[in-house]
């Protein structure tokens, strides 16, 4: 698999939710028919949740899995990307979905959110965490991204000093 899946329709637009005491969020009804039937939800690089369609998925896992397994930094990266995601999610007739109580607490998610589209994906972020990222972009969650920036150059054969 190659590419973006025919007929896709990018994620786009910025929304506000609240999770429920359950811990189930409602998405807008344009990035449900986007994220499709099943989709997955990681921790990504800047440290708050990603969920990616099916089909992204998969294809962003086969580039990973046809690198070389003895590369220590394939390792560490799939480590970082898969070791938190969660599949086979699904929306509830209402448009809901259960963020696992592990991956709430890994981006600091209590209550009210910002789902943003990043095209291929949307990133999941706790409201207040949201309002620190944008007040310097570059700079949050710098201890996160470095390690997935270490890990990529190690992929390239880069390694770290």
């Amino acid at each position: 698999m190659s590419g973006l899946p025919i007929g896709f329709e990018p994620l786009l637009g910025t929304d506000e939710a609240s999770l429920d005491d359950k811990g189930r969020l409602i998405f807008s009804k344009k990035k449900r028919d986007r994220l499709g039937d099943n989709f997955v939800v990681t921790q990504g690089p800047k440290g708050c949740l990603e969920a990616y369609p099916l089909a992204i998925w998969l294809d962003m896992v086969a580039k990973l899995l046809n690198m070389d397994a003895l590369n220590e930094g394939v390792a560490e990266y799939s480590s970082l990307l898969l070791g938190s995601a969660e599949d086979a999610l699904k929306f509830d007739p209402q448009g809901r979905v259960v963020i696992p109580l592990r991956l709430r607490n890994k981006a600091n998610i209590e209550k009210d959110v910002v789902i943003v589209g990043c095209g291929n994906r949307c990133e999941i972020w706790a409201k207040k965490e949201f309002a620190e990222y944008e007040k310097d972009r570059l700079h949050y969650g710098a201890e996160r991204r470095s390690l997935f920036r270490e890990a990529r150059k190690m992929m390239e054969g880069q390694w770290p000093e």
